[in-house]
């Protein structure tokens, strides 16, 4: 691996690797005018670092209550306990679960009834479906945006702006799913150039994985292009879009029908890739070129004998730059929470523990049970950087009928890679009227 272009290359863990690499833009200030907590201007100085301010209230505590469907970092948890000077055996933060399918109606009622808990996780469609059902506090007069572990974040804290007020934080922005990975020897066996080398000397064009691909059909015999989950929003995302994005002037609006859209449809009449429905047996038995895959795979396929290359997806054309497909985590602080500047506080410990030694130690463990070797970890750590521009993609951000619609369409996307293959009905008119709904109160 090029040692310059590593160098140049931002180490950005989340998940796997946090990601901290916009430009600055200002921030909005003004508090929301239903917060449960009102504080004077004298009395709210902003949460920054390892720092609890004084308490706002007799009401407000550092213990805190996370309500949701998964875990909390235990090195954020540590950063915290430190921070608010819990010791001992003490928990500084009670995990209250709940299952998926029950979250937004059981937060609701507690919002309703007065019991909101202090913490809850980001999920898909946090932003913008359940922003705009006023369940969350603007924790804008809360943070210090300034603080060092907010730097180059500005961007994406902008992001997820909503009425002009700040209700997210992110604390890491998930990239590690969109790698591709293949067999090395079949460069050797086709005589074509390792796409790792093009990476390195920035040639890592759609042009050249069609040839890649092309000569490795004529060497071993019939190949799919890639062999991936989910490939159509992989696809639309390489062309720098998400299904769902923000226009000019802040609505939200939808891709579909847009020239980056026509360009993922138009990637399957001249690729043929494949769905990935039996693990890694695609790229093991040599019937694909590439698989795109997630921590998991890439651990499984480190148990075989393929000597394996990885890039990412690469850039439409020598003129563009790198998309990397990206989605955010975090926390947001429910309506009516009674400990706001505490559950802020948390917030920004788990971003510090992101990057903390501690935080990087606790990731690193995952992926060696997941079976990364040293020089996966390197890689994968590095390969986001510089060049690389995300694209933050929410998933099923909007309501069921419009998330439904959004499934469909690049469902049946994939599906063109089928001959019994039928232009179905989509149900755009979900889509937008949840955007238009949504837009009215921005």
């Amino acid at each position: 691996m090029n040692i310059t272009r590593k160098m140049i290359a931002a180490a950005m863990f989340v998940g796997v690797l946090a990601v901290c690499g916009c430009s600055a833009e200002s921030a909005y200030s003004g508090v929301s005018s239903g917060s449960a907590v009102t504080y004077s201007d004298d009395e709210r100085p902003a949460v920054s670092a390892f720092e609890i301010p004084k308490l706002a209230s007799n009401t407000e505590t550092p213990y805190l209550t996370f309500f949701g469907t998964g875990e909390l970092s235990s090195a954020a948890l540590n950063d915290y306990a430190d921070t608010a000077g819990i010791v001992g055996t003490e928990t500084p933060v009670t995990v209250v679960h709940v299952s998926d399918e029950l979250y937004e109606s059981r937060l609701s009622e507690l919002i309703n009834s007065d019991e909101s808990p202090d913490l809850t996780e980001k999920r898909e469609n946090t932003f913008p479906f359940l922003m705009s059902r006023n369940i969350y506090e603007d924790l804008t007069p809360y943070m210090d945006a300034a603080a060092p572990q907010w730097e180059g974040f500005s961007g994406y804290i902008d992001r997820y702006a909503f009425k002009g007020a700040h209700y997210f934080y992110p604390t890491a922005v998930n990239v590690a799913p969109e790698l591709l990975v293949y067999d090395k020897m079949r460069c050797v066996q086709a005589g074509t150039p390792d796409p790792e080398r093009l990476w390195e000397k920035d040639e890592w064009t759609l042009d050249a994985l069609t040839e890649y691909t092309d000569a490795i059909d004529a060497t071993v015999g019939h190949v799919d292009c890639i062999c991936c989950e989910d490939i159509a929003e992989n696809i639309l995302a390489m062309t720098g879009a998400a299904l769902i994005e923000k226009d000019e002037s802040g609505k939200f609006v939808s891709r579909v029908g847009s020239e980056n859209y026509l360009t993922m449809r138009g990637f399957f009449s001249a690729h043929l890739c494949n769905i990935m429905r039996e693990g890694t047996v695609g790229l093991r038995q040599s019937l694909t070129s590439f698989m795109c895959v997630d921590n998991a795979s890439l651990g499984e396929l480190r148990e075989t004998q393929l000597h394996l290359g990885i890039v990412p997806f690469p850039k439409l054309d020598s003129e563009s730059p790198y998309y990397v497909r990206a989605v955010s985590e975090g926390y947001l602080v429910p309506k009516g929470a009674k400990n706001v500047r505490n559950a802020a506080s948390f917030i920004n410990c788990s971003r510090i523990a992101e990057t903390s030694d501690e935080g990087i130690k606790e990731r690193r463990r995952e992926m060696k049970k997941l079976g990364f070797l040293q020089s996966d970890v390197e890689w994968i750590e590095l390969i986001r950087g510089g060049d690389y521009e995300l694209v933050l993609d929410e998933g099923l951000c909007l309501d069921k009928d419009a998330n439904a619609a959004m499934a469909l369409i690049f469902s049946e996307a994939d599906k063109l890679l089928f001959e019994e293959y039928i232009e179905p009905e989509y149900d755009i008119a979900a889509i937008d009227a949840d955007l238009e709904r949504i837009n009215a109160m921005v």
